[in-house]
């Protein structure tokens, strides 16, 4: 079989976890040269990993796409989206990183390849989308599931499955933060032990480590954000075709999730009775508005009440109940009372939909004003154009 190590070195000793993936371990290592050691170590492991999925899984079923049914070649993409990219990155800092020196210098390797890790928001936005093609078609496709099945026996992939790697890469980029912090630690204690706080050449190299890792917390920021706003842009494409929602616009560009929850809801009409039993829905709670929605059979979901914050209030329920409160809604005239597990739960929420209410006015009052603001200032400048063309 072949053996994805196209990166990294071969000849490991007998038992290593990965065939030819051979580790250091610096005698008499001081605590910063053991994190330095993990971090070339983790590293050449993760970059192994990636060169498996590549020779196991990406190899395969782009010589034979029919294994994932019609279309093929673009399941394959949209599963593994730039994985071959981040091989090329993790390759490329592997090799650096063994140089003689490398694994010293591992901030400023970071800092010349910082843009080229940019490059896992693109993966890591993908990602959640990729693991549900991996299940869907793996419940639909009897030849593809006994592919993933083969290749989970392989020696090279340890016995893990393939959703088991399509997490790893954004787990190995939110690790590098980490690994960063316990070497700028221990390079502190180590230059706060040394005469005059160590060597101008130590105090450098601290300095490099410092920029580094600043850089990469920026990097792990945009991809975490790249990777929610995937995440948000399915759900609501979701909603958006979901039975009762057509003559509703739910994806905006400004419209963002605060939180999601199952809870139960009714319908509230005159008088505080409810014109139907509580039903158990899902609650969607975006910056401006709220979602109830019906899950169906197969799990196919139905709008239940599409609730804009514009108006809103919030109010005790009319059953006296703790747990239960009502929202009313003035644009569609209704109330909806909605109970919660626990008194608790239910104070929580209440308190984080006041707010979210407040925040929406509050960004629609200054909306609204500055473009009265902008608007005055062009009649002026209209009237003052005018004037200046009279005379």
């Amino acid at each position: 079989a072949a053996t994805p190590m196209g990166a990294i070195p071969t000849g490991g000793a007998p038992g290593d976890a990965r065939p030819g993936v051979v580790h250091v371990h610096t005698p008499g290592a001081s605590m910063r040269d053991k994190v330095l050691d993990e971090f070339y170590n983790t590293e050449l492991d993760y970059t192994y990993d990636l060169g498996v999925v590549v020779e196991v899984y990406i190899k395969p079923l782009r010589k034979d796409p029919s294994m994932l049914g019609k279309n093929g070649a673009a399941k394959v993409d949209d599963i593994f989206s730039n994985w071959e990219q981040l091989l090329m990155v993790n390759t490329e800092i592997v090799k650096r990183m063994r140089e003689p020196g490398g694994r010293e210098r591992v901030g400023e390797i970071f800092l010349q390849m910082a843009d080229f890790l940019k490059m896992y928001a693109v993966f890591c936005a993908h990602q959640s989308k990729a693991m549900d093609a991996v299940a869907e078609l793996r419940a639909a496709n009897r030849r593809f599931e006994s592919f993933l099945s083969y290749c989970q026996l392989r020696k090279e992939t340890r016995g893990l499955d393939l959703i088991s790697y399509l997490v790893k890469p954004m787990q190995r980029v939110c690790k590098y933060p980490l690994l960063f912090r316990e070497i700028i630690k221990h390079s502190e204690k180590e230059a706060a032990a040394a005469p005059g706080g160590g060597s101008a050449a130590s105090k450098a190299q601290l300095d490099v480590m410092r920029s580094a890792m600043a850089k990469i917390d920026d990097i792990v920021k945009v991809v975490n954000e790249k990777q929610r706003g995937a995440e948000q842009n399915d759900l609501m494409l979701e909603l958006q075709t979901m039975d009762g929602a057509e003559e509703y616009e739910i994806m905006l560009p400004s419209r963002r999730l605060v939180e999601q929850r199952d809870v139960k809801a009714c319908s509230v009409g005159i008088g505080g009775k409810t014109d139907s039993k509580l039903k158990a829905v899902r609650m969607y709670v975006f910056n401006d508005l709220v979602l109830l929605v019906l899950a169906g059979r197969r799990n196919k979901r139905s709008l239940f009440a599409y609730l804009l914050f514009d108006g809103a209030s919030v109010r005790d329920a009319g059953s006296g109940k703790s747990n239960e409160l009502e929202v009313q809604f003035a644009i569609e005239q209704r109330s909806y009372r909605i109970a919660f597990d626990t008194d608790a739960e239910c104070a929580k929420f209440r308190a984080e939909l006041d707010t979210a209410i407040a925040a929406h006015l509050e960004a629609a009052y200054r909306e609204y004003m500055e473009t009265a603001e902008s608007e005055a200032f062009d009649d002026d400048a209209g009237a003052a154009a005018a004037a200046a063309a009279a005379a």
